[in-house]
């Protein structure tokens, strides 16, 4: 028996963290059916590591942000569920990842590719 595929943006995993969205409902549905090793969520690893830390961490982003910690809890709780799968990167990148950013906390830059 073959299992579907369904890629995740990460924009399911930011609502599915903030219950104050209006998209959290339908969100943390989603992220709930991956309790269920058949559910066949999917989601590549920089949406999950970069994009998904960036955004919950940014005050500019969300209301609430999250601090570093509890960002990378987040995204373990959710690697941990086993329907979703990390798609092409091993997990010792991912389990490396966390740790660099424990070890050398990063935080959101003003960028200034367009000026001052």
């Amino acid at each position: 028996m073959s299992i579907d595929r369904h890629l995740v943006d990460t924009n399911v995993f930011v609502y599915a963290l903030f219950p104050a969205t209006p998209q959290h409902a339908a969100s943390r549905a989603l992220v709930e059916t991956a309790k269920d090793p058949d559910a066949g969520l999917c989601v590549f690893p920089q949406k999950m590591l970069a994009e998904f830390f960036s955004i919950v961490t940014n005050p500019k982003r969300v209301t609430l942000a999250k601090s570093a910690e509890e960002a990378l809890q987040a995204i373990e709780q959710f690697l941990a569920l086993p329907g979703l799968t990390l798609l092409s990167l091993p997990p010792d990148v991912v389990t490396g990842w966390i740790a660099l950013v424990r070890a050398k906390p990063v935080s959101a830059v003003k960028c200034s590719m367009f000026g001052p």
